[in-house]
């Protein structure tokens, strides 16, 4: 269910904020999300027990209005970055 909450989080940043580049509104989404869940918990690992760790559950849950303006965010660059990093931000051509 994350997909369309995040294509339309992506579709307010792109309206506030056009000129960003794909990598800087990934950024703004990953890093303005939330670790916690609404009543100030860390999401627990059913499988091993314990808090889940960035592994098991992503970034967290999306938060739209701090990822309108989550401060700094990172441009990613092919050229910029390490080769092991560098093949999931290549596109395609699919």
């Amino acid at each position: 269910m994350a997909a369309p909450h995040v294509s339309g989080i992506t579709a307010l940043i792109r309206k506030q904020h056009p000129r960003w580049s794909p990598s800087a509104i990934q950024s703004a989404i990953i890093t303005s999300a939330d670790d916690r869940d609404l009543d100030g918990n860390y999401p627990v690992d059913e499988h091993f027990g314990g808090t889940a760790d960035v592994v098991a559950v992503g970034a967290g849950q999306v938060n739209g209005s701090r990822a309108l303006d989550p401060g700094l965010v990172y441009e990613i660059d092919v050229e910029s970055t390490p080769p092991i990093f560098a093949a999931w931000a290549t596109p395609t051509g699919n």
